[in-house]
């Protein structure tokens, strides 16, 4: 029977989880408060330790159309920084994106390519992300995206791209 993070919460540890070695102890306690693992690695270790991960809840600051995501825009949110603790990096949302393209780059990584109705196409990368391609959909499928948008300067040309933090199948119809 797989244990709940609120039933491993109140288990006994000097025998439960304690037995185990200390990298197993402090993997476990991350996957239950939800810290940083990539995702792939969270639910491949949860289900080794018969636990279900946290399910930590996404903060997004504001709902945008990608026409609105633009130079300016990212020019606006940098003079926010510096981010940390006190000031987390703001995420985004846009709803209904067509995908045009999804595929895992340099094995770890999620790249999409989306539209929303008729705008310009913009590349959004998913830094370790590549577990999440299922729920990126094939070419013509429709995602809700949180993400950040950047310059990515790159043979010194910025270009917009959208810095995933999650996708989901789109959930409007």
């Amino acid at each position: 029977k797989q244990k709940t993070a609120y039933e491993i919460r109140n288990c006994d540890w000097s025998s439960d989880v304690c037995s185990s070695d200390l990298m197993q102890v402090m993997t476990l306690l991350a996957v239950l408060v939800g810290l940083a693992l990539a995702a792939d690695r969270q639910h491949r270790i949860a289900d080794r330790l018969g636990v279900e991960p946290a399910k930590p809840g996404l903060h997004v600051d504001a709902e945008v159309q990608l026409r609105d995501v633009t130079h300016q825009l990212v020019r606006e949110l940098d003079q926010l920084q510096p981010f940390g603790m006190g000031n987390p990096e703001p995420t985004l949302a846009v709803r209904n994106l067509s995908v045009l393209e999804a595929k895992v780059v340099g094995e770890k990584h999620l790249r999409l390519t989306v539209r929303q109705k008729d705008s310009a196409p913009f590349v959004g990368i998913g830094f370790r992300m590549a577990a999440l391609a299922q729920r990126a959909a094939s070419p013509g499928g429709r995602v809700d995206l949180a993400f950040m948008p950047e310059l990515d300067r790159w043979n010194g040309l910025d270009r917009l791209q959208l810095r995933i933090r999650d996708v989901r199948p789109s959930q409007t119809t």
